[in-house]
């Protein structure tokens, strides 16, 4: 049986949240997912959390998930305040593009058309 995260209770404030962890096993279409998910949620106006955000350590993340929050941020309107207000964040502006497209879903819609445009299928 695979364990369940609360993401609101799996994180203390040093430590980064483990969903950003680069030595995770093999990349799946639910672990970039709850990326993905996990993001749009951690930057909400109403529900910032810095000491969170500043955990955040972008060595220990792979260049694909560090791809999929740069353009999380881009999409949700708050990349430049984010990277102005969390300087760990920065290394978001030289982020490769990946060579295969990044799946959050396994028959994607293509309903997002900028994450469609980015290589990133929900």
């Amino acid at each position: 049986m695979s364990e369940v995260i609360d993401h609101d209770d799996a994180m203390s404030e040093s430590r980064m949240h483990p969903v950003f962890a680069g030595d995770q096993p093999t990349e799946t279409v639910n672990s970039m997912y709850s990326i993905f998910r996990y993001c749009d949620r951690l930057f909400e106006p109403k529900r910032e959390r810095d000491a969170e955000i500043a955990a955040i350590d972008l060595s220990r993340m792979t260049d694909r998930s560090k791809y999929l929050l740069r353009h999380t941020l881009i999409l949700k309107r708050v990349y430049r305040d984010v990277l102005t207000k969390h300087p760990n964040l920065r290394g978001l502006e030289r982020v490769p593009v990946p060579d295969e497209p990044i799946y959050l879903s396994e028959k994607p819609l293509g309903s997002w058309s900028y994450f469609t445009r980015k290589g990133i299928l929900l």
